[in-house]
């Protein structure tokens, strides 16, 4: 089984050390797959998110990012 995390030297990505990567299938159900939904979205949090020095403190770290960045839709 293949790692979900993707490794490297720093300089080569962007923000957190932490990315995950979409893993690439002809199998529709994988799509669905809990690391292929989330992994854009947690490759695009901030490195204070990411690396924060608590549970409580991501959470609350994240709350903030979820509410500047959710936009409503009717």
């Amino acid at each position: 089984m293949s790692s979900i995390a993707c490794h490297g030297p720093a300089k080569a990505i962007r923000g957190h050390k932490k990315r995950l990567f979409v893993q690439l299938s002809n199998c529709p159900a994988r799509t669905n797959f809990l690391n292929n939904r989330v992994a854009s979205t947690w490759n695009n949090l901030a490195f204070p998110i990411v690396n924060a020095p608590s549970l409580n403190s991501f959470r609350a770290r994240l709350d903030i990012h979820l509410a500047r960045t959710n936009t409503t839709t009717t």
